[in-house]
């Protein structure tokens, strides 16, 4: 029903709506739906919500997940909302995704609060990350 709506921000509210609450039955499944629609904002939003519900109910496995979608503005969306849900618990989970966040503000929040849940469970490993992921950013252009 929701995928032969007329595209735009109807069907991307339902679209989010109903990949989030899929999700936390069946991820899986909510990901196989989303990922159905046609590339674009309705596709991106949906995935997202997928990866928010799934990385609160299993990380490592919304991790594997992730590593599936191809790469583009899917991956990067569903990245971002994996990396916010998961940054407190598991940031050494986290820290593999920062990098695909695009906005270069959020991007550095993520990996300034990564780097402080990190230190707090593993020090030398969280500041080894940190070196490396201030040496990616300074080789941006």
């Amino acid at each position: 029903m929701i995928a032969s709506m007329t595209p735009g921000a109807d069907q991307t509210r339902l679209a989010i709506q109903a990949a989030s609450q899929w999700a936390v039955w069946d991820p899986a499944a909510a990901s196989a739906w989303a990922v159905s629609f046609p590339a674009g904002p309705t596709r991106d939003t949906a995935l997202a919500a997928v990866a928010q519900q799934w990385a609160g109910n299993d990380a490592a496995a919304a991790s594997d997940w992730l590593q599936s979608l191809p790469a583009g503005s899917a991956q990067a969306r569903a990245a971002e909302s994996y990396v916010g849900k998961v940054v407190n618990q598991h940031p050494e989970l986290a820290a593999r995704w920062v990098a695909l966040i695009a906005d270069d503000q959020t991007r550095a929040r993520q990996v300034q609060k990564i780097g402080q849940q990190w230190l707090k469970k593993d020090s030398a490993a969280a500041q080894a990350w940190l070196e490396t992921a201030r040496s990616s950013s300074a080789q941006k252009p």
